[in-house]
């Protein structure tokens, strides 16, 4: 932790954990055994250990709640450990103060920090105060050593060192690597040293040493004081289970009378020991226990342990749902909110990130935007929407796209050329145009011909991952008139038009005439549709959706070839094309590859092309930046005139 509001979300997460198992514990007080209403919790323990940062949302969007507040607060101020528009990087419980503090916020981080150190030599000291008390205290009499002795014979547990100490209440175990056992003058019953003798076997006073240590990272949270007095007292409950299962008939009520008459009386405070007598509300609580004593059912483990798993899931691991439901604030007084969901719930996936960017610029949504960005450009982004916000528009709007371009939302978008790099991926994301204004005279713009100016507009992107999954613009946007109405980006992929850029274009001069070779990887994340065809459409929606996959994605080769004037004449021409893993790779051309249809010279132009579309669904890896080969097969009139391999990347084709 490095600055007040990572303690604080990790306190808050803690302490929402605490109150889970708190309920819960209530609901089955009487009805699962004391060793599960310890052993539970253990999930408490481990959410103190594991940062905040580091999983989902604990039930409720305490992350987004939290970095609101922050945002609010550091506004102001000029703090040296948390900017407005940090991400909050909660890796680690331990607080660490990095530099001198220069503002309010950083003031109470050092005051937090220093509180819970101050804590921790507080009840160092306080041990060791104890220990020295002990060195005064005379050994063990023979009469006590024969009576510790026989309690460990009789129950089969091992014998610490003892000493007798004039004015103790009660008897209490002290230390871990080197117990004592600490008897008042004048001895106690069998029953005491049987339940001390049993904190020593279980090693309760080291268990009581990290519950120390999870209360000193929380000093300042009074909640979580009482949560570890709970704690504390289940773990003297389960020890009185453990007695009361090694005891019968009479001996169980006399147990409990040893422990009524022990109500009002002094205890052991400091970390590292274990004492039968802990305050007399607690003792009450263990009094009510030791009433509804009864040996549980094996079959009791098996519940237990269900129970534990099911709370398991949403306590450590996070809840996979999230507050996305405020990603299209209307009000100002809801951007912050939203602002706050954005930031904190992040994409998951490149395919997520390429998808909510993407939605950013379709739907002029800053928020979304945000959610896919860098955080260094939340500033502007925030800054963005409330100028908008101010000139009328709904909180949300950010002016992503120049508004000389009017998007068609309805046609969605593609990741065109999508390919894999070192850190991530790279692609191009491509909208339709439905028109173009024209900003001096009014109107839209048209061609030569008197129409509408249409196309496409394109820009150029990486992912990678950062805070999540981001997006960062790598090139100049680029406006692609069309020469045909565009329905959907989607469909000019499918069709092999030149309208979009081509990944890769390789061309080889043959006896026969010119060869060229393009390629185009196209890809939807999970929201896109598929036809009836079974081929995917173009739609997209609005939906926030931090763990998309690419559900489809395609590799599209195009093979042109233009024959040369010596082979023209010539009545009939095909060409056939097979994509290959590598310029090595075995292949028969067979009548199952890429083909095009015959074509005659009275109705051709001396040119003729093929595709090949291979579909990949829910496809885990994505493409290689360079295609690696293909196979070609020209041939004239029937006969074949030119077999070769193309070789991506390699001069001439490599072939």
């Amino acid at each position: 932790m490095g600055n007040i509001w990572e303690f604080l979300l990790q306190t808050l997460t803690v302490s929402l954990t605490a109150a889970v198992l708190l309920i819960v514990k209530y609901l089955l007080a009487d009805k699962l055994s004391p060793r599960w209403q310890y052993g539970i919790w253990g999930l408490l323990a481990l959410r103190a250990l594991i940062p905040a940062g580091m999983t989902r949302q604990v039930l409720l969007p305490l992350p987004a709640w939290v970095d609101m507040c922050k945002t609010a607060a550091e506004r102001g101020l000029a703090s040296a450990y948390a900017g407005p528009w940090d991400a909050m990087d909660a890796k680690s419980v331990l607080p660490w103060p990095s530099g001198a503090p220069e503002s309010v916020t950083d003031w109470l981080f050092v005051a937090y920090a220093l509180g819970a150190a101050a804590y921790l030599l507080w009840k160092l000291a306080a041990y060791i105060r104890l220990r020295l008390a002990l060195r005064r205290g005379a050994p063990a009499s023979a009469e006590l050593s024969a009576q510790i002795a026989g309690v460990c014979e009789k129950y089969g547990l091992r014998a610490s060192r003892a000493v007798e100490v004039e004015g103790l209440p009660t008897a209490f175990v002290c230390g871990v690597f080197r117990p004592v056992l600490a008897v008042p003058k004048g001895g106690v019953d069998d029953k005491v040293l049987l339940h001390e003798l049993l904190h020593l076997k279980y090693f309760d006073a080291a268990q009581g040493i990290f519950w120390c240590l999870i209360r000193a990272l929380h000093w300042c949270n009074p909640f979580m004081h009482y949560v570890l007095d709970r704690v504390g007292n289940d773990l003297e409950s389960l020890c009185d289970q453990r007695v009361l299962e090694r005891l019968e008939g009479e001996e169980r009520r006399e147990y409990g009378g040893i422990l009524l008459g022990m109500a009002n009386e002094k205890y052991a405070r400091a970390p590292g020991t274990s004492s039968i007598s802990n305050g007399g509300r607690n003792i009450s609580r263990r009094i009510a226990a030791i009433v509804r004593f009864k040996l549980y059912p094996r079959g009791m483990a098996l519940a237990s342990v269900c129970i534990a798993i099911v709370l398991a899931t949403p306590l450590l691991l996070g809840t996979a749902s999230a507050d996305t439901g405020h990603m299209h604030p209307g009000p100002q007084r809801e951007l912050d909110r939203s602002f706050a969901v954005a930031r904190t719930t992040r994409c998951r996936t490149p395919a997520a990130a390429l998808d909510t960017y993407a939605k950013g610029l379709l739907y002029d949504n800053g928020v979304f935007l945000t959610a896919a960005s860098p955080f260094e450009k939340h500033e502007e982004l925030y800054e963005g929407m409330r100028a908008s916000g101010a000139d009328g528009w709904v909180a949300y709007h950010y002016e992503a796209v120049p508004e000389q371009y009017s998007i068609d939302t309805g046609s969605g978008y593609l990741i065109n050329n999508l390919v894999s790099t070192e850190d991530g991926c790279e692609a191009e994301l491509v909208l339709t145009v439905s028109y173009v204004a024209d900003l001096e005279n009014g109107g839209w713009l048209k061609d030569a011909d008197g129409d509408t100016i249409i196309g496409l507009y394109v820009i150029p992107v990486r992912a990678y991952e950062a805070e999540g999954w981001v997006v960062e613009e790598t090139g100049e946007r680029q406006f692609i008139a069309a020469d045909a109405i565009v329905y959907d980006p989607v469909s000019l992929a499918r069709w092999g038009n030149d309208v979009l850029p081509w990944r890769d274009t390789v061309s080889v001069e043959r006896e026969t005439g010119t060869v060229t070779l393009r390629r185009n990887i196209y890809a939807m994340a999970s929201d896109s549709s598929v036809g009836l065809a079974g081929v995917p459409q173009g739609y997209s929606d609005s939906v926030y959706r931090p763990n998309a996959v690419f559900r489809t994605m395609a590799e599209l080769f195009c093979v042109e070839y233009t024959c040369n004037e010596a082979n023209f004449p010539r009545s009939v021409a095909k060409l056939e094309m097979l994509p290959l893993g590598s310029v090595d790779e075995a292949y028969a051309i067979d009548g199952t590859e890429y083909e095009s249809s015959g074509w005659r010279n009275d109705s051709w132009d001396g040119k003729v092309y093929t595709m090949s579309e291979e579909f990949r669904y829910d496809a885990p890896l994505l493409p290689e930046p360079e295609f690696k080969a293909a196979a070609v097969r020209i041939s004239l009139d029937g006969e074949v005139v030119d077999e070769f391999v193309m070789e991506g990347g390699a001069e001439n084709g490599g072939a």
